[in-house]
């Protein structure tokens, strides 16, 4: 490049008294045309292709062939059947057909752009609203949609450790309501609040209970083998339980149904509402698993729970209702 040239992509200017203009400009127009807006399909080639079509850039490596040492480094695009030369200077971009990426000239090298602006690794990213460095994606929008890419999709929400939240929280004017999800050591649960500060357990699945339980509610299913008993904790020292067997078609065994109030404190207690024939109240003895009759279900009441009892020919499910 020298004075009668443009410094960064060496275009032809007019000179005074110059004939033939026409000439020097349209060579000016066909490096504008050539040089800009480049993809490549060789970020370090040796040597020029032996066929290219028109349009074919590729960059030469720092260690070309002999015979284009000279070319170092340089852009060729093939154009009008001959290869046109470019030299880069800092700042140009391409694309990298090849890599499927942008890459800037930096004065030695093609780079890829810095790390903190690729969308992959932005610090944080807003959609029609503002995020900040403490909520880092946000979104202002009537929908969202997380669609599947293949057969099914999973939103994840992760938890460094138990004693941490994963959770949804559902707000009116970013005033709390509602909170679903893990929310500390009690496994999962549905929380609300009055006033966004204090939330109180609607719903829980305890990590300790195999069950859903409320303030004033739970329910359970267990499935214990024949001739075996099960101790299943109660979601409060003192209630009703109501409990039936599952048939192996899903249906519930009226025959084998009871209602009890119980006592599961200190001084336990067991006190029959409403049972069937088939139903053993063993009031606060432990049960092995042959306490009761062939045929029946025992129940007890323990200190810190409920033991039931399976005499019955195969492994049952005893779906049970805690009102307490």
């Amino acid at each position: 490049m020298n004075a009668s040239t443009t410094p960064r992509l060496n275009l032809p200017f007019l000179q005074a008294g110059q004939a033939l203009k026409n000439i020097t400009h349209n060579e000016a127009l066909q490096r504008l045309d050539t040089g800009l807006y480049l993809s490549c399909d060789d970020m370090n080639a040796n040597t020029l292709p032996p066929t290219a079509e028109a349009g074919t850039a590729i960059i030469l490596s720092d260690t070309p062939e002999a015979n284009f040492s000279n070319r170092m480094g340089q852009i060729a695009v093939f154009v009008n059947g001959s290869w046109a030369w470019f030299s880069p200077t800092p700042g140009w971009t391409i694309w990298d057909n090849m890599g499927q990426t942008l890459r800037v000239f930096n004065g030695e090298d093609w780079v890829r752009p810095t790390p903190d602006t690729l969308p992959e690794n932005l610090p944080y990213l807003g959609l029609n609203t503002s995020a900040t460095p403490a909520q880092r994606f946000a979104v202002a929008s009537e929908t969202s949609l997380f669609n599947h890419d293949g057969n099914s999709h999973r939103l994840t929400l992760n938890r460094a450790a138990k004693t941490d939240t994963a959770s949804l929280v559902f707000q009116t004017e970013f005033e709390g309501e509602a909170e679903i999800g893990l929310t500390g050591t009690n496994g999962f649960s549905l929380k609300t609040s009055p006033d966004g500060l204090t939330f109180s357990d609607r719903l829980t699945a305890p990590d300790s209970f195999s069950g859903i339980k409320s303030p004033a509610f739970g329910s359970v299913r267990v499935s214990i083998d024949n001739d075996a008993a099960d101790l299943i904790p109660t979601p409060a020292t003192g209630g009703l339980v109501a409990f039936t067997v599952v048939s192996d078609n899903g249906f519930p065994q009226i025959s084998r149904s009871g209602l009890f109030a119980y006592d599961t404190g200190p001084t336990p207690a067991l006190v029959n509402l409403a049972a069937t024939s088939r139903v053993e109240n063993h009031g606060s003895t432990p049960l092995t698993g042959t306490t009761g009759a062939e045929g029946n279900i025992g129940i007890s009441a323990v200190d810190g729970g409920l033991y039931f009892e399976n005499r019955i020919a195969g492994s049952r499910d005893i779906s049970l209702v805690f009102l307490c």
